[in-house]
């Protein structure tokens, strides 16, 4: 069973998951070797020379019903460590936007303040206070902007489900 995951976050990502069933619909491998073997179906695979095969709808339908379980287990694995990378990256993110600001706006207070003591002109004591107004401006809306990223979401799509023949 193939399933298509998108990981939507302020990194999103997009991949193919395998879940492979032995003839008993226990996991036949682990997520890792799953990998491996999507990477060379894709690469090698080829369609069966052999008869085909009969499939009791029953089995079917449990086959499927134990893949999506194995599955939606994976996919709240998946989504639990994509909360905590997301949440660290926001949290970086932020971090060095407010000391990249935080140190701009440190100086064109400090300027404000030299400036206000050595008695300079109201034009310029304006322009240096609209500067600090805008870089505050500019840190919340940036920092508005990052923090709606802390919202992760993980959808799929049930892509292909077949028998695996390996020769």
């Amino acid at each position: 069973f193939i399933y298509r995951l998108r990981v939507e976050s302020a990194r999103s990502s997009n991949t193919l998951e395998m879940v492979i069933l032995d003839q008993s619909n226990k996991m036949a491998c682990d997520d890792e070797m799953a990998e491996i073997l999507l990477g060379e179906m894709v690469e090698r695979g080829a369609d069966s020379k052999g008869t085909p095969y009969e499939i009791n709808p029953e089995h079917a339908k449990d086959a499927y019903d134990a893949a999506n379980q194995i599955f939606l287990n994976r996919i709240s694995i998946i989504r639990e460590q994509a909360t905590r990378n997301n949440e660290a990256f926001i949290n970086r993110r932020l971090e060095s936007l407010r000391l990249s600001y935080g140190k701009n706006i440190r100086n064109k207070n400090e300027r404000l303040e030299q400036a206000i003591q050595n008695k300079r002109k109201e034009k310029y004591l304006r322009m240096l206070e609209g500067t600090i107004r805008r870089l505050k401006h500019e840190l919340a809306q940036k920092e508005t902007a990052i923090q709606q990223q802390r919202i992760v979401r993980v959808e799929y799509d049930e892509i292909a489900a077949g028998i695996l023949e390996v020769i």
